[in-house]
């Protein structure tokens, strides 16, 4: 990742990778999970969007986006902020990150965490009897998947 701070907005660039890369083009595909796209081989489309994995934290210091004073004591030892949380410094650094949103992120990733959301609540499988499809006459039911997410720290 590399950005630039310019009248009080951010820019990022993310190099497009491979379709396995942490930055990739992903094409949406009605009623399935999205596919990654091989850019170099294939054209792009218009509904096509990019995928960021952002990290938050490295064990590395030679990372372009590296903070060298955010150091974050994990279960796997010693990690330092980048990315994620370059960009939330940069945000309140020029003012479009509020100091409160700012002390609760820091409280967030200061807080030492045995387990995530992940790990302390299930994805929960729940069979909708009502739902009749086109399948339904055959046997197949619809299912939701209902998945855990921490509504508190949203943007």
């Amino acid at each position: 990742m590399e950005y630039n701070v310019q009248n009080n907005r951010i820019f990022i660039s993310l190099p497009i990778t491979t379709p396995t890369g942490k930055t990739r083009v992903k094409r949406p595909i009605q009623g399935y999970a999205p596919e990654p796209v091989a850019c170099r081989s294939v054209v792009m489309q218009q509904n096509d969007f990019l995928e960021w994995q952002i990290s938050y934290d490295t064990d590395s210091l030679q990372e372009p986006s590296v903070l060298h004073n955010v150091v974050l004591n994990k279960l796997q030892g010693v990690r330092y902020g980048c990315e994620l949380v370059r960009l939330i410094v940069e945000g309140r650094r020029i003012g479009i990150l509020a100091e409160v949103r700012f002390l609760e992120l820091k409280e967030l990733v200061s807080t030492p965490m045995k387990a995530g959301i992940e790990e302390l609540e299930q994805i929960q499988r729940e069979e909708d009897p009502k739902a009749q499809t086109i399948a339904s006459r055959y046997g197949f039911t619809r299912h939701y998947l209902r998945v855990p997410n921490d509504k508190k720290y949203r943007a």
